[in-house]
């Protein structure tokens, strides 16, 4: 009980002619012109679709093979919004294959996603369609370029807090040289991210501090690296960040 909805966005690796070879009417095949907003093509995916629940897939990554099976169970208890556990594959660097293990979120939700950052990646979330249609979907605003699943999960985390985690990772998430922000454009996303959600907070979150220390310091912005460096919780980032932390702080000492 399934469909596959492909939506290519003027790709040039045969997707099409792979499609038709399988000729089977539950695999589904749309061309759109997104403008280089992927908001736009996932939503045209959600409308095109049939099912109860939207289970998400980038072209770069890619599903376990027990996936959906566990997803199918978790989805007769009747949760909201399921996510999972993923691992990410880096062929470039030294280390090839990392586990992510993500958060449990507890309630209220929304509050939990503001202070502990989004750990679960897009092809690991599964939604009830009807939850998805009361936020009218990803918002397609062009300021939202490469965090608006983010905000989708925060507004969905307004009006449900029934997420369910299975603790297990079903995905890999790919990072390479052609998926990977642009450090400028990480800046002004969690700026945005401050002010729509953050923005009579006191304290800036943790990870929303960590993010911002890496960015500025791959931009050179050492002003901003220093003074970051002086708010952050070293003991409450994770073993990889507190490398990355040290590296940084030594670099700036020696500079």
């Amino acid at each position: 009980n399934w469909e596959l909805i492909i939506i290519d966005n003027n790709s040039t690796d045969n997707t099409k002619d792979l499609v038709n070879s399988y000729n089977n009417n539950k695999i589904l095949f749309y061309e759109i012109n997104n403008e280089g907003v992927i908001a736009k093509s996932r939503n045209y995916g959600i409308k095109k679709s049939k099912g109860d629940y939207l289970c998400f897939l980038d072209s770069d990554d890619w599903w376990h093979p027990d996936k959906l099976e566990n997803v199918r169970k978790a989805c007769e208890k009747g949760k909201n919004f399921i996510y999972h556990d993923h691992y990410v594959y880096s062929p470039n660097r030294l280390i090839r294959h990392r586990k992510i293990y993500t958060h449990t979120l507890q309630d209220p939700v929304f509050e939990n996603l503001l202070h502990l950052g989004q750990s679960f990646a897009t092809s690991s979330v599964t939604v009830k369609k009807t939850i998805f249609e009361k936020i009218d979907f990803f918002d397609e605003d062009k300021k939202y370029i490469a965090w608006e699943d983010f905000d989708a999960w925060i507004r969905i985390s307004n009006i449900t807090n029934s997420f369910y985690k299975i603790d297990k990772a079903l995905s890999y998430i790919n990072i390479d040289n052609t998926n990977l922000l642009n450090d400028e454009l990480k800046i002004k996303n969690m700026m945005l991210f401050l002010q729509k959600y953050l923005y009579n907070k006191k304290s800036i979150p943790n990870w929303c501090l960590y993010n911002l220390l890496v960015a500025y310091y791959n931009v050179s912005n050492y002003y901003e690296v220093n003074s970051i460096l002086k708010k952050i919780n070293f003991l409450n980032l994770s073993f990889f960040q507190k490398l990355n932390y040290i590296k940084i702080k030594l670099r700036c000492i020696l500079m």
